[in-house]
């Protein structure tokens, strides 16, 4: 937690984003609320897999081995992220983390990589979302957090369907030049999952610059 951080907290404490109550933004009692982890499937098709593993197929055109989620996107999950991304409360970055790292083991990665935001999400709110979730998790596993990909533009594609979505995403990001990615394994960072055409896009771009593996950790499946 930086300096800035603690001393919000002090001043003006959060309440619980569920109950109201308490002086933490996210109580012990109301995280034992969130559903358990989404049946594992395939992000890119919705195919039954074994431990949150893509499916043969996809991961062989994208690249991308494993998005784990940490729980479902209900209406739960809705409030948390709603909270976080819209309603300024940048102190959800922490136990959002709490949760998201009880679902892996860290021992295979040598990277943490937050999924980019659009600059304009970043100026509207004054942090960006993935990368603190991202810091927060490299610093609980003593791993690496590095941004290592850019987005261009500031497009949403809220309610588009699944084909716009990947054709979007594939022409939306890149890499920081002179990032270390040749032979690291990466683990990207997100709050939601739903199509799964960004983490691919971005699976798809770290490959292209020799990552020798990529995997997905997110908060929620929708």
């Amino acid at each position: 937690m930086s300096v800035v951080e603690m001393v919000i907290n002090v001043l003006a404490p959060h309440k619980c984003v569920l109950c109201s109550t308490g002086v933490k933004p996210l109580c012990e009692d109301c995280k034992f609320t969130l559903q358990a982890r989404p049946i594992s499937r395939c992000t890119g098709c919705n195919r039954l897999t074994a431990n949150n593993r893509q499916c043969p197929m996809c991961r062989k055109k994208d690249g991308l081995r494993t998005v784990w989620s940490a729980t479902v996107y209900d209406e739960t999950a809705k409030q948390i992220v709603m909270a976080y991304k819209y309603k300024q409360v940048r102190a959800l970055a922490r136990p959002i983390a709490q949760v998201m790292r009880q679902s892996i083991d860290f021992a295979d990665f040598d990277i943490v990589c937050p999924v980019p935001t659009a600059p304009q999400r970043i100026r509207a709110r004054g942090y960006d979302h993935a990368e603190l979730m991202a810091k927060h998790i490299g610093r609980m596993n003593s791993i690496t957090h590095t941004r290592l990909l850019v987005r261009f533009g500031n497009k949403q594609q809220v309610g588009s369907n699944k084909q716009t979505r990947h054709e979007w995403a594939q022409k939306s990001y890149g890499c920081f030049l002179g990032s270390e990615i040749k032979n690291k394994r990466i683990l990207l960072v997100d709050d939601i999952v739903s199509t799964g055409a960004t983490v691919s896009a971005c699976s798809r771009l770290l490959k292209s610059k020799g990552a020798k593996s990529v995997d997905a950790l997110v908060f929620a499946r929708n």
